[in-house]
């Protein structure tokens, strides 16, 4: 192989395929590499006898099917000619809040924003003086994220300012929300172990009016299905893979990102895209000493997100047959967001779940009369992972996997254990095997008010500090999601562009 490249990535999961169709396609001589034989990093899919099981996609935000709407993800993927086949779930979700003092059950549609104030109000009459200018604010927020202009967005947007500093609770306690219709408002990232007075309301604006107006996207065929349309583009545009090959360390020479040294030989670059973890590039990647202060103190300032704990189950009857109707379940202990956050460190584990149907979104994504339910939770730094060594691992993942079921039995009235045929378990050091994921994290930094997408993209130059060495995937801009990591990938493969022309005059 060539050793002089234009750009070079670390990383061939969404963020990484992304940038690198967005600089091949821009006729930039461009190298992709990543530690596995295959690319997707996280995403992707799992074969289990007759099953094939999703790892890690729920589903795809910023995908609207209504051309007349913009949608960031969609427009990316114009961008880069490509077209996946999407398919929209019929609901947002179904929320399912069960114990001594609350009882919720409602399943909230997708569509408009509207059809989501009409769900509530009819599962909690009189809710629309509360949820009307709550999703007034949404939609403010919403359109002040998509304006960089700030006094344009200040004159469109008069409260986006206040917004943009303000928590989800700080809002709802403004409005003096009522408990249950904050529960049904919160559910849809409670399980991600982010609370309402903690998580930025610009953020969850952002995510709630991607999913409620647009609906979120699945693949039949899984996220591979993406994964090998996203690397047939970057391969016809001339782009270059390096498979099953790890990085050992970015070359740096005067304060600036030359190129990368692998086990298979060294590359140079004009501009290499780091689409892993920040924390990975610093504490593997570089020496010390060649770290910016600046750039240390903002990694080691984020917090850590959390770390996902999946259960997928091959179930020998169909969804109909076993009622599970709709495609996603959120299940909580609790409407109390703090309660929910308290389960995921504690040691008998968690119990805020998200559940997957595919067969209820997309009918054929398992054999006839059978059905795949995928059911996530997530675990925070605490004594629950320090449970996890090497001697009782797995007798506590199966005792843990066996209460997520329960949980999910309990909440939908499904007999799942009595129908399993396959199973298929990933634990946060699963996910540190598998994937080499800073300390099993996956969903990148939490999005805190302090550290909220707009802060980060105000910071992006702080963020990038290190001369043509620029961040994509989970921990840069954006934050996490796939939706979230296909479009930095693209706008840090157009910055690489924007600099190289630039450099070149």
């Amino acid at each position: 192989m060539d050793n002089k490249y234009d750009v070079i990535i670390v990383g061939a999961g969404n963020s990484g395929l992304s940038a690198g169709v967005t600089t091949a396609q821009a006729g930039l001589k461009t190298l992709l590499i990543d530690q596995y034989i295959s690319v997707g990093g996280v995403a992707g899919s799992v074969v289990r006898g007759r099953f094939e099981f999703e790892k890690s996609l729920h589903e795809l935000s910023g995908c609207p099917m209504d051309p007349n709407l913009f949608g960031a993800v969609i427009d990316t993927f114009h961008k880069q000619h490509i077209d996946p086949p999407l398919w929209v779930a019929h609901e947002t979700y179904r929320l399912i809040v069960d114990n001594d003092e609350e009882h919720i059950d409602l399943v909230v549609p997708y569509g408009s924003l509207q059809a989501i104030i009409d769900a509530i109000e009819a599962y909690s009459p009189g809710s629309k003086r509360y949820t009307e200018p709550f999703f007034a604010y949404v939609e403010e927020a919403y359109r002040g994220l998509m304006i960089s202009d700030m006094q344009e967005n200040i004159k469109q947007n008069p409260h986006f300012l206040r917004l943009s500093c303000m928590t989800l609770v700080e809002v709802e306690d403004a409005l003096d929300m009522p408990k249950t219709i904050r529960t049904i408002l919160d559910g849809y990232w409670g399980y991600g172990g982010i609370t309402s007075d903690e998580v930025s309301f610009l953020y969850f604006s952002n995510m709630i009016y991607i999913y409620f107006v647009f609906g979120g996207a699945v693949f039949k065929h899984r996220s591979s299905e993406l994964n090998m349309l996203v690397l047939r583009r970057y391969l016809d545009c001339g782009g270059k893979l390096l498979c099953n090959t790890n990085v050992n360390k970015l070359l740096m020479q005067d304060g600036a990102c030359v190129g990368v040294e692998t086990e298979r030989g060294t590359f140079y670059a004009k501009k290499v895209i780091a689409a892993v973890n920040r924390h990975i590039v610093y504490s593997r990647l570089m020496d010390f000493d060649q770290i910016p202060e600046r750039a240390v103190r903002q990694a080691n300032a984020r917090d850590i997100g959390v770390r996902p704990f999946v259960v997928n189950l091959g179930l020998n009857k169909s969804c109909e047959e076993l009622g599970l109707k709709e495609y996603s379940y959120f299940i909580y202990p609790s409407g109390d967001p703090n309660k929910c956050k308290r389960s995921l460190v504690e040691l008998e584990g968690p119990k805020s779940i998200a559940a997957v149907c595919l067969n209820a979104a997309i009918p054929g994504t398992s054999p006839e009369g059978t059905c795949t339910l995928n059911i996530t939770s997530m675990f925070k730094p605490g004594p629950l992972l320090d449970g996890f060594d090497n001697a009782n691992r797995e007798a506590y993942t199966a005792q843990i996997a066996d209460m997520l079921i329960a949980e999910v039995e309990r909440a939908t009235g499904a007999d799942l254990r009595g129908h399993i045929e396959e199973m298929f378990v990933a634990s946060p050091i699963d996910v540190i095997g598998n994937t080499q994921a800073y300390d099993g994290m996956m969903y990148g930094y939490e999005l805190h008010t302090l550290d909220s997408m707009l802060i980060r993209w105000h910071c992006l130059e702080q963020d990038n500090c290190i001369k043509n060495l620029l961040f994509a995937g989970a921990t840069a801009q954006n934050g996490h999601g796939y939706g979230a990591s296909i479009r930095v990938g693209y706008i840090m493969g157009t910055r690489a562009i924007k600099e190289i022309e630039e450099e070149s005059k």
